[in-house]
């Protein structure tokens, strides 16, 4: 029988982040690996510091209007386009980041951009990144293969 994984969009999902120094220090390379391909939780030693990220799964609709979106974007070169892509999808994704409990996500979304304000440019793209990365694999899990 193969493990079906039902990920609803109107529920939201916790998990750390391996750019949080707090999981880095705390695990092994081997830890942090197995968690970036598994998503298991379980994988990590997880300090009672550890920043939490709350966010929902997107929906093969959303994900196509993103990268629409970012493809009729006339302005600025890949690079600028590529990181609006990601905060338009982070800012659509996340609920909520332990570290910055008065960023409430509003009408328009998580206010990504006031993210510069706390944490320094490459930071905020890190993490970012990995939430939409999270986010992007959790979303499209589905059925498991069969093992060999």
């Amino acid at each position: 029988m193969a493990l079906n994984v039902v990920v609803s969009a109107a529920i939201p999902t916790r998990f750390v982040l391996l750019c949080d120094p707090v999981i880095e220090a705390a695990n092994s390379e081997e830890a942090c690996r197995v968690y970036a391909e598994t998503r298991d939780i379980g994988a990590l030693v997880v300090p009672d510091n550890a920043t939490w990220v709350e966010a929902r799964a997107l929906s093969k609709r959303s994900v196509a209007l993103h990268d629409l979106r970012a493809a009729r974007e006339p302005e600025g070169d890949d690079i600028s386009r590529g990181l609006a892509r990601l905060e338009a999808i982070a800012s659509d994704v996340i609920e909520s980041i332990s570290d910055f409990p008065d960023l409430v996500r509003g009408a328009s979304g998580y206010p990504v951009a006031r993210l510069y304000d706390r944490l320094e440019g490459a930071a905020v793209i890190s993490l970012v990144s990995e939430v939409v990365d999270h986010v992007a694999r959790v979303s499209t899990l589905g059925k498991s293969k069969p093992s060999p």
